[in-house]
């Protein structure tokens, strides 16, 4: 589908970690340091907005939409950390053309697949494909949520709970490992969440606020109800997808073109 050529390093610089609010939140350090940045330019992305981003640990994998007038087509990619390209498929069209933010959990890439609607008319799904980039099944469906446009998920493996964050409503709803809906919550100020990372039971969202882009983060312990934003940080390049792995924290942005951004940072210090 795609030409496979060598990803380009571009940009290298220090960066500093500031609070994405002008005050601090609960649990959030007061002293913030500079963390070398790089910017990896993906010779091989030509078409598409870049949604989500995930890693099993040995490779990373991305989802893209193209719309136009309302239909199009998401795609889902998988490349090595250096950016090259490895295999690609594509995983919706038509109506469901949008893929958001995407997780991995037991083997299984899980992608939220969606209507490009504010007032969509067809049921989101959570699409699972296998890191061979195979189709496997659709583990739920937005019909019993109301038809909304489901967004990103992540697995909460401690409490083997499933998570889709909506971009319309800004609603978090949490289904069992079954596909079952246990209940649906807005958090206190909530955010349009594109993507997601877990630490410890506790849960990084990537969004943007009023063009300042970075992490809120949640703790997941406790009940669904209990779930509460602890903290955020603004970091460049996380609007959109995000992933984590071995102390290095991976972005992917862009339109008709991709940049893959990696920031070496130990997440586990921004944890209560």
């Amino acid at each position: 589908m795609y030409r496979r050529v060598p990803a380009l390093i571009s940009i290298i610089m220090i960066v500093g970690l500031i609070p994405l609010h002008n005050s601090l939140l609960v649990g959030m350090p007061s002293n913030y340091f500079g963390y070398e940045y790089r910017s990896i330019n993906l010779g091989w992305f030509l078409e598409g907005e870049v949604q989500g981003l995930a890693t099993d640990g040995r490779y990373l994998y991305m989802t893209s939409s193209t719309t136009i007038q309302g239909t199009g087509e998401a795609c889902l990619y998988k490349m090595n950390f250096d950016g090259t390209l490895i295999s690609s498929v594509r995983i919706g069209q038509d109506a469901l053309c949008h893929g958001g933010g995407i997780t991995i959990y037991d083997n299984f890439v899980w992608i939220p697949l969606a209507e490009f609607s504010f007032t969509p008319s067809n049921s989101s799904q959570i699409m699972r494909y296998s890191l061979d980039l195979d189709y496997v099944d659709s583990f739920c469906n937005s019909t019993i949520t109301g038809i909304d446009h489901w967004g990103s998920v992540f697995v909460d493996e401690v409490n083997q709970r499933v998570f889709v964050s909506n971009w319309n409503t800004l609603q978090i709803h949490e289904f069992d490992m079954d596909g079952n809906l246990i209940q649906s919550i807005i958090p206190l100020n909530p955010d349009a969440i594109q993507d997601w990372v877990v630490i410890d039971n506790h849960a990084f969202g990537s969004c943007s606020r009023e063009g300042i882009t970075g992490l809120v983060i949640f703790d997941l312990d406790g009940s669904f109800s209990e779930i509460r934003v602890i903290g955020d940080l603004r970091v460049p390049k996380t609007s959109s997808g995000i992933a984590y792995h071995d102390g290095v924290l991976y972005s992917c942005s862009g339109v008709n073109k991709a940049v893959l951004s990696t920031i070496e940072i130990n997440l586990h210090q921004y944890l209560p």
